[in-house]
């Protein structure tokens, strides 16, 4: 990859990391207060984020990974890094979809829903069907049958952080970019 490409990369990359670690901040105050719409608001931007820097360093659909190699390389992101896995991104970027296969499908199991939760936080044992889920304890997100860890997410973009800082400061320095 070209220094140019390099550094413009890891600005973005900068970018990303720093929203992931914003949402972050802004989540655990949401959980304290139990303010529903902000931690879903705080959920899905840290969701978004990951999203995009999955797509910077796999390409959409994994069809840049070949040319994105030196990137992920350079910042040591593995195809094991929780950024790789877009399954509950692409349930709330599809959710449309996604909302009408799980009504159809409780539905031909013989259980319509009578009770639907589309945000729910905790447990709500009276809910038959639940779209997406936020358990605050454990900081994991669902949809369905998809899961994540945020608080995986935003330890790799920690940890991407200052490696991504020196990289362009490098590139800086000796005059790349």
């Amino acid at each position: 990859m070209d220094p140019l490409t390099t550094f413009i990369l890891l600005g973005e990359v900068d970018a990303q990391c720093k929203f992931i670690d914003h949402g972050w901040t802004q989540l655990r105050d949401r959980i304290e207060e139990a303010d529903t719409i902000e931690i879903w608001w705080d959920v899905q931007g840290i969701l978004s984020a990951a999203a995009m820097l999955g797509k910077l360093f796999w390409g959409y659909g994994g069809k840049h990974a070949t040319e994105r190699a030196d990137l992920r390389d350079m910042l040591v992101v593995g195809d094991d890094s929780p950024l790789s896995d877009p399954d509950v991104r692409n349930d709330f970027e599809h959710y449309d979809e996604r909302v009408m296969l799980l009504i159809a499908k409780a539905v031909q199991k013989g259980q319509p829903p009578k009770q639907i939760a589309f945000r729910n936080i905790g447990d709500r044992p009276d809910v038959e069907l639940v779209l997406h889920h936020f358990e605050p304890a454990k900081r994991i997100v669902s949809f369905d049958e998809h899961e994540t860890s945020i608080a995986d997410i935003v330890r790799e973009a920690r940890r991407i952080l200052p490696l991504v800082y020196d990289l362009r400061a490098g590139l800086h320095h000796e005059g790349l970019w």
